[in-house]
């Protein structure tokens, strides 16, 4: 009797023990299971809103001796953010800007160094700048590129309707051909300062953004091709030192000027060496030190205008040559005090001076 009663004890206690052991081995599994389901979070970024999604441990629980089942429950949780709306160019306005075929940018520096011995022959870089550019509006280092009908986004969504020239301020302007010139501030695009030649078959030349007239000019004015009628600046919707320039033929919807202006330059490169020659055959033969003619040139910036005629070197020597050279100088002195000998700088007014905003026209 005693040893069945140690038998069936010893069994007991070895029950015992096996239960205990699947207790603790269901609870340390429901334990790992809880920690790897631990709160995950999700972020799901749209173009107007931001979706946070979190997933937490189940609700239920059901344990069982060898198998454990757990059920997972997902909570959501949207929080709506607000992206602000970009403002996009009209899709019809820049069809027509993706159209337009551009060429290459360009620059006078080729024609400025073609124009650099008339230097030698007594004319000042400016002189020469606007003696020797042809047609071309600017007498001075510039650049330009094809930016015809690009987008201007802002205000007012619109297209570029010319090219920009750009150039140092005060650089002067030149007119492009012979006619009458006007000047304009009322500003219907930004323009600014404004100086419009029109030509005797109606062409229209715009160049816009100016930082002062020409004193002894103003509109109705009769100027020739070359003409100083203005200074670079950047008054209106300018953002920089440049010429808005516009070419109207014929009095017409504007064009773009991009291969009339690389024209000019071209031209007038061409044109140069036979602008020295018939400088070299006004001069006087026996010249031993070319001196220029007098000009007054205002401070801070000016220029003559090219309808006076070019300096001629004076004779050391007193041959009849050099004081029929001294003559002919002192004539040409005489004209060059006239108000057609020379163009002088006149600021624009500072109580009239124009806004300057973010864009160009």
């Amino acid at each position: 009797m005693g040893t069945g009663r140690v038998r069936r004890g010893a069994q007991a206690l070895a029950l015992t023990t096996t239960m205990v052991a699947l207790v603790w081995t269901s609870w340390a599994r429901v334990t790992t299971a809880q920690a790897q389901t631990a709160t995950t979070t999700t972020a799901v970024t749209t173009p107007s809103a931001t979706t946070t999604t979190t997933i937490k441990p189940g609700a239920t629980t059901t344990i069982k001796p060898g198998a454990t089942t757990t059920t997972a429950k997902a909570t959501t949780t949207t929080t709506s953010t607000l992206v602000p709306t970009v403002t996009t160019f009209p899709a019809a306005l820049q069809a027509i800007s993706n159209a337009v075929k551009r060429s290459r940018p360009s620059n006078d520096s080729a024609l400025l160094a073609a124009l650099a011995p008339l230097q030698k022959m007594g004319l000042t870089a400016q002189q020469a700048e606007i003696v020797g550019m042809g047609q071309f509006p600017v007498a001075g280092p510039a650049y330009y590129r094809d930016d015809w009908l690009e987008p201007r986004p802002g205000p007012n969504p619109r297209l570029h309707e010319g090219n920009d020239i750009v150039a140092a301020m005060g650089t002067p302007i030149r007119s492009p051909s012979d006619g009458t010139l006007r000047y304009d501030t009322g500003d219907p695009q930004g323009y600014g300062l404004l100086a419009v030649v029109t030509a005797a078959d109606k062409t229209m030349y715009y160049m816009a953004h100016m930082s002062a007239t020409v004193k002894d000019l103003a509109s109705g004015s009769a100027v020739k091709q070359g003409q100083v009628v203005g200074f670079v600046g950047q008054t209106g919707d300018a953002t920089g030192p440049h010429v808005h320039f516009e070419y109207h033929p014929l009095g017409g919807a504007g064009v773009d000027p991009k291969a009339t202006l690389d024209a000019w330059l071209a031209a007038a490169t061409k044109a140069v060496p036979e602008l020295i020659r018939s400088i070299q055959a006004a001069t006087t033969p026996t010249t031993a030190t070319p001196v220029p003619l007098p000009v007054l040139l205002p401070v801070p910036q000016a220029a003559i205008s090219p309808a006076m005629p070019l300096p001629l070197p004076l004779s050391t020597t007193r041959s009849a040559g050099s004081l029929a050279g001294l003559g002919l100088v002192g004539f040409l002195a005489l004209l060059a005090s006239s108000s057609l000998a020379a163009a002088r700088y006149r600021p624009w007014p500072r109580s009239r001076r124009l806004r300057v905003a973010v864009d160009s026209p």
